[in-house]
């Protein structure tokens, strides 16, 4: 009998004995997902009923680095809040390059579409509905100078936001 439990300890440890010398290797960051067709997001956002958190984003800004790795981008590979609280999107200002279908199922770019939500600072998170309409103000710079006091006011404004869609008062 104790040699099948150290057999079965053995097979299911096994799969982790390879894995051993990676486990020294730095873990990957969380990393945010990039907009691409928001028409088919929002339709998911709507019958969820639940936000979209856009974060306009550019190349140059450092501050959108920091709020990407230490908020937004965690919070979008944490399955409790990815598909569940919200949707987390990245808008790329300076990327003209870069395709995007909008709301209404039309192609553009992501430069042109920040165009139309007016964004010319950076970062700047908008929290929409399914269609793309503001469910709170846009959140701009760094509310507050520091990434807590940051998490403190987008905490609240999904709050508003998932109030606004028919949920309860959410406590995160």
């Amino acid at each position: 009998m104790h040699k099948n439990l150290l057999a079965i300890a053995l097979l299911t440890l096994l799969p982790f004995m390879g894995a051993s010398a990676q486990s020294h290797a730095p873990a990957k960051a969380a990393t945010l997902k990039s907009a691409s067709d928001l028409h088919a997001l929002g339709k998911q956002a709507t019958a969820r009923r639940i936000p979209i958190v856009l974060m306009f984003s550019a190349r140059w800004c450092e501050f959108c680095t920091l709020l990407k790795e230490e908020v937004l981008a965690p919070m979008a590979a944490n399955p409790d809040y990815e598909g569940k609280v919200a949707f987390f999107r990245v808008v790329h200002i300076d990327r003209d390059d870069l395709p995007l279908v909008d709301f209404a199922g039309r192609h553009t770019t992501h430069h042109a579409f920040a165009e139309r939500f007016d964004v010319d600072l950076t970062p700047t998170v908008w929290i929409v509905d399914g269609q793309g309409r503001a469910l709170t103000e846009p959140l701009v710079g760094l509310p507050g100078g520091t990434v807590e006091t940051y998490s403190e006011t987008l905490f609240s404004r999904l709050e508003e936001a998932l109030k606004k869609l028919g949920h309860s008062p959410v406590r995160f």
